[in-house]
């Protein structure tokens, strides 16, 4: 997978330099799908579709997806609910959704741009390691 260590580096730069939220979200060969978000400089909610895809011979628990702290995401964004997320990240037993269809959803729900879905991490990780600000744009 991407460099985490990377992404949440970043992502607790951002949130502490301009004391908002920083939300990542990354999917991996559309198998593995990675939501972070921080506030303040601390990761305040986490989600993995699968925590053992890495793992040479994962238990059953290492391949269901974990949702962490899922309040605390929704009460980031007016527009969802906790409900909400669990409803499409932890889906029913025997509902399979594709990565990048659960990314999709969830971008649709967080009323977020769409050219966010599909973005690909070789465009964030093509700069220096210094972030420039002037290169960001706030979004509510």
């Amino acid at each position: 997978m991407q460099d985490q260590e990377r992404i949440r580096a970043f992502l607790k730069w951002a949130s502490s330099r301009y004391g908002g939220v920083a939300l990542s979200v990354l999917c991996h060969d559309d198998a593995v799908l990675e939501v972070q978000l921080f506030k303040q400089g601390e990761q305040i909610s986490h989600y993995n579709s699968c925590p053992g895809y890495f793992l040479e011979d994962p238990t059953d628990d290492q391949t269901n997806p974990v949702l962490e702290n899922a309040g605390n995401f929704a009460a980031e964004f007016d527009a969802v609910s906790e409900k909400d997320l669990e409803h499409i990240l932890m889906p029913d037993a025997g509902t399979y959704l594709y990565p990048l269809d659960v990314q999709s959803e969830l971008w649709r729900i967080l009323q977020l741009p769409e050219y966010g879905v599909g973005f690909g991490f070789r465009y964030a990780e093509h700069d220096t390691d210094e972030y420039e600000p002037e290169r960001f744009a706030r979004t509510n």
